[in-house]
């Protein structure tokens, strides 16, 4: 009877458990034109499966204009027969590695616009595509889909962008109508393909960030209406459906703790903003990113030029899959697993190594990464700017000239810098006016701290002055900041006057700290702890003084 007992305990943890796995989802995601003729040669990556791209014109360029994923929002209605040819490639496939194939959704792209919460003739089309790519899926024996909920030149889930641009309706209106589309989605997933497996970039940690800087209330937020989509598609959806979050947010991850605080995060804070927490604690499962050629960045032959050394990347890879339920996504743009591939066999067996479960965690001693170092950034922070207007000055304190007075800039020049990488900073009391930092190196703000060829992620410090006549100094005064990558702690005079932090989505969000009755005339210190996780860093748009209009 116990051996009896034992058994069952056993079957049922083996229903229930998942094997860890590693999926490719990126630029060199193929088509099934492609994997028709090398899957033989695709199956030999050291991975668990990949995102197909289904083409639209399945002779023509390989493009967002061309992917189906890309177009599901827009005007079109597709048909399921449109992509027989599509679903023939993948018939004799026979995988024996890359068995677990997804299908990418774009659905808050410029090929959306127009997509409303209230038009129900677009929302038609869009569930009508919605069905068609499940169909697709469920043909070729796809595990599942990936939503990117990401905004490429659309604003699906921002309120005011709606509110102001298409129907002036409440923000209650606005949640309940996106919850009920959130249902109309899964329904007609689930319909076709009840077990399915839905992948996410990132979802609930942004919901959760955005909560948090805006302390509970979304109507403002940019991604406000995910959450009430998301509640629709959770409530809605068939018991057998895995939602997984995947987080975006670990691309640059390196330690350990950062993969363990992200998980508690999702799954401990999660379960308590949602109104259906027991679907929550069954079917929403933890995963992670990870950018392999992260900064665009990939040389071939000199590793330590690459933000991930081999070493490196096997010690993440092996963190994400301890933390992660059961997948792992890899993103990349320079390196190319299956078209043209060139990644080196070094990455390739930190793959193997994790995947054959004989991973250790390797000892790396890379100082370029604290230090200054020779690798240099794909684009400079100017150069970001100008292939991204919204970044722009005037369009990033657009809504500070709007409700406050403009006061003063702080200077760009003669600010002093260094990093901290064991974060003792504080107790060293880098803070205090009087502190000295002549050894400390000379740096810029407005610009990110890689364009001074600092390789770096971690905590650092920036110390400035600057001057403010008498005449402000009974005024309501807010220090404005245009972003910091990505949070940061301020001080003025030795005072501690404010922070900003809400994760790693806070990098291009403007911020503004009250520093009314904490300046004084003539000259004011200020001191600048910055935390960056991954990627660029560093307090890269301006700072500005604004007052209370009377």
């Amino acid at each position: 009877m116990k051996k009896a007992i034992l058994f069952l305990i056993m079957w049922v943890i083996f229903l229930f458990s998942y094997d860890k796995k590693i999926i490719y989802s990126g630029w060199d995601s193929p088509t099934t034109e492609f994997v028709k003729e090398n899957w033989k040669e695709m199956d030999k990556v050291p991975i668990d499966g990949f995102s197909l791209r289904i083409t639209i014109d399945r002779k023509g360029p390989i493009y967002t204009g061309n992917d189906l994923g890309w177009n599901l929002g827009g005007k079109r209605k597709f048909k399921f027969e449109d992509f027989k040819e599509a679903i023939e490639d993948m018939k004799d496939v026979k995988f024996k590695n890359l068995k677990d194939i997804f299908l990418t959704i774009q659905p808050n792209c410029g090929y959306s616009e127009g997509l409303t919460w209230f038009d129900d003739e677009r929302w038609d089309i869009f569930l009508n595509n919605i069905e068609v790519i499940t169909k697709i899926a469920k043909e070729i024996k796809a595990v599942g889909l990936i939503i990117d909920f990401e905004a490429y030149n659309y604003n699906l889930f921002h309120y005011p962008f709606h509110k102001e641009k298409y129907l002036d309706k409440s923000w209650e209106e606005y949640c309940q109508k996106a919850f009920e589309r959130g249902q109309e989605t899964i329904k007609r997933i689930n319909k076709i393909f009840p077990n399915i497996k839905i992948y996410f970039y990132y979802s609930w940690e942004c919901i959760l960030n955005e909560m948090k800087k805006y302390k509970g209330d979304l109507k403002n937020a940019f991604y406000g209406l995910l959450f009430p989509y998301l509640e629709g598609m959770l409530s809605a959806s068939d018991r057998r459906t895995i939602f997984y979050n995947g987080y975006e947010p670990s691309y640059g991850y390196k330690n350990e703790a950062s993969f363990k605080e992200a998980k508690k995060m999702v799954i401990e804070e999660g379960i308590k903003i949602t109104k259906y927490p027991d679907k929550f604690k069954k079917q929403v499962k933890m995963g992670y990113g990870l950018w392999i050629d992260n900064r665009s960045v990939w040389d071939t032959k000199d590793f330590e030029n690459n933000y991930f050394t081999p070493e490196e990347w096997e010690n993440s890879l092996g963190y994400a899959l301890k933390y992660a339920d059961e997948y792992v996504w890899i993103y990349s743009q320079k390196a190319k697993f299956f078209r043209s591939p060139n990644i080196p066999e070094e990455y390739l067996n930190a793959f193997r190594n994790v995947k054959r479960k004989n991973w250790k965690e390797k000892e790396v001693k890379r100082e370029k990464q604290y230090l200054i170092g020779k690798w240099e950034p794909t684009l400079k922070t100017e150069e970001y700017i100008n292939r991204n207007p919204r970044y722009k000055e005037e369009n990033v304190f657009k809504e500070y000239y709007n409700k406050f007075e403009f006061i003063m800039d702080l200077p760009i020049d003669g600010w002093k810098f260094i990093t901290d990488k064991e974060n003792k900073g504080e107790k060293e009391g880098y803070f205090k006016e009087d502190f000295d930092d002549k050894n400390w190196r000379d740096i810029k703000i407005a610009q990110w701290w890689e364009d001074f060829g600092i390789n770096y992620d971690g905590y650092a410090w920036y110390r400035g002055e600057f001057e403010v006549n008498k005449d402000i100094l009974d005024k309501n005064l807010y220090l404005v900041f245009g972003a910091v990558d990505e949070s940061c702690k301020v001080w003025i005079n030795g005072i501690f006057v404010g922070e900003h932090d809400i994760g790693e989505t806070g990098w291009n969000i403007p911020f503004k700290i009250d520093i009314t009755g904490k300046l004084r005339e003539g000259k004011n210190k200020i001191v600048i702890k910055v935390f960056d996780s991954s990627n660029y860093g560093g307090i890269w748009q301006k700072i500005k003084i604004f007052k209370e209009r009377r």
